[in-house]
């Protein structure tokens, strides 16, 4: 009988599954992939499908909740439909996970069990507070201060046979239940584990130290992930059949690009809708072919209004730096800087405009191209978040972001020297604000 592993993708793009999907087809054995997907691009739909995965809508009622919530209702509906077509089920995280063997077969001759992974602090911990929140909001503070001392258990990957995952499944569902806040299942995770509410002969552990499933993320910031060859090791120098969180680290995510990333990308321009094309050139640069990138852009993107595709153009010209400076290489920043010039600017997080800074800055340092225009349009921006830092009494990260204009060369007019006086005014540093109240009664 086969086994299976499912995952959720919402809103993803082919070159964050690659890894997944590569690193299950070289290493499963008679195992079905299903995923259940919702806002992909048709390139990455062909891609999935050509990789040998099941795909299924994300039904209509579970859309408006959160994907980590409502998950747990999709598995359930598809096992109880089709669960008597497997052995064993694999739940697990899929843009941050990749499998190094078969997950499966330590466990083969089991016929019934649940595998969960552990990681490697407590609940109640200094580097990350969020697992003991999460369980003060689903169960309660007294709660989470008597399961403080306990391991995390995470919510990412569980493992095992249908029956058992299929019991579970019905205890998830009931302690969420229409639950759309992020960090409930994680919560209601631990609570039936360390509150003995589940009824399961076999509960083994996957720890970070031994585990068949090595949850590196916490591990990797105590100790350096090892790499041994091709393989991401667990504590005891052991190699994990899967590993989850390998991203929050860089040479996680290094040896993942190295191993299973497709060296020898090639774009299907059958796919020229701007999401695919930008999904593309991401694979394309990652590839290391930026000549044909900048074919794809100036094929089919300019002219068009990026307002909804800010993350994937400064996902692109980040990685531009992570390869060969090629002429090509400018041209495509370039490019982006243009396709960025075409949005109204309002559509920047806060994490972009701080990349699209530093990025800027390597390009000035480097004595690379950045365009007049882009630099008068990236002042606005930071003149805007200084101003909001400032209304926010936040007075040191705004003057941070009018060091940045000043750091752009680009002209300065007095609504920037009037906040740099209110701001160097609150600051107490009253002979800057003086001087930066004279320069704006220059203009």
């Amino acid at each position: 009988m086969k086994n299976l592993v499912m995952g959720v993708a919402t809103g993803y793009d082919w070159y964050k599954l690659e890894p997944f999907v590569t690193s299950f087809n070289r290493y499963a054995k008679n195992t079905d992939l299903v995923l259940f997907v919702d806002n992909i691009s048709d390139f990455t739909r062909a891609r999935l499908t050509r990789g040998g995965v099941e795909l299924l809508p994300v039904p209509a009622e579970l859309k408006n909740m959160i994907v980590v919530d409502a998950r747990w209702a999709m598995y359930k509906k598809f096992l109880d439909e089709r669960g008597e077509n497997y052995s064993q089920v694999l739940l697990t995280d899929v843009r941050d996970v990749i499998f190094q063997g078969d997950v499966f077969e330590q466990y083969a001759e089991l016929k019934s069990f649940l595998c969960y992974a552990t990681e490697s602090e407590k609940i109640k911990n200094e580097r990350n507070p969020a697992n003991h929140t999460w369980l003060t909001h689903l169960f309660g503070k007294d709660e989470a201060d008597k399961l403080a001392d306990k391991q995390i258990i995470c919510a990412g990957t569980v493992l095992g046979t249908v029956n058992v995952i299929n019991y579970f499944l019905e205890k998830m569902e009931y302690l969420i239940g229409k639950s759309n806040t992020f960090g409930d299942d994680q919560a209601a995770l631990n609570y039936l584990f360390y509150e003995n509410q589940l009824e399961i002969e076999n509960l083994i552990e996957s720890s970070y130290h031994d585990g068949n499933i090595l949850t590196a993320g916490l591990f990797g910031l105590n100790n350096p992930l090892r790499l041994q060859g091709e393989k991401i090791l667990r504590g005891d120098g052991g190699v994990p059949a899967a590993v989850h969180q390998y991203t929050w680290h860089s040479e996680g995510t290094d040896i993942v690009d190295k191993i299973y990333r497709d060296k020898d990308f090639q774009p299907d321009e059958s796919f020229n809708d701007t999401r695919s094309v930008l999904e593309q050139i991401i694979c394309a640069v990652s590839a290391g072919k930026i000549d044909a990138a900048y074919k794809l852009f100036t094929r089919y993107l300019f002219g068009i209004n990026f307002e909804n595709y800010v993350e994937k153009l400064v996902e692109i010209w980040r990685k531009i730096f992570e390869k060969n400076f090629t002429a090509a290489s400018e041209l495509l920043i370039l490019s982006i800087q243009g396709a960025l010039l075409s949005t109204n600017g309002n559509n920047f997080n806060l994490n972009q405009i701080n990349q699209v800074i530093w990025l800027t800055d390597i390009c000035m340092k480097n004595r690379l191209a950045v365009s007049y225009h882009f630099k008068i349009f990236m002042g606005n921006i930071l003149f805007n978040v200084a101003n909001a830092f400032y209304n926010a009494k936040q007075f040191e990260q705004g003057i941070e972001y009018l060091n940045f204009i000043t750091a752009l060369d680009v002209p300065l007019d007095a609504n920037f020297y009037l906040l740099q006086a209110k701001i160097y005014r609150e600051t107490g540093k009253k002979a800057e604000a003086l001087a930066a109240y004279s320069k704006a009664l220059n203009f």
